[in-house]
């Protein structure tokens, strides 16, 4: 069984965002994804995502791992 995922008030601030919360979401279903992937799925532009990514990455909620 998976414990909770204990979060900072930093981190709780992040993760207020819709769009970060689908991204963790969709990560966390199939692990690793490129940020084009990621779009593709949501319908959105790359570039718009860009943003949130390093967003969650500051926050300690993601990791990139290939550029």
């Amino acid at each position: 069984m998976t414990q909770p995922l204990e979060l900072s008030p930093a981190q709780l601030r992040i993760m207020a965002s819709g769009v970060r919360v689908e991204i963790v979401a969709l990560l966390a279903q199939g692990g690793p994804r490129s940020a084009r992937d990621i779009a593709l799925r949501f319908g959105r532009p790359v570039t718009g995502l860009y943003h949130h990514i390093e967003q969650l990455e500051r926050g300690g909620l993601v990791r990139v791992v290939a550029t």
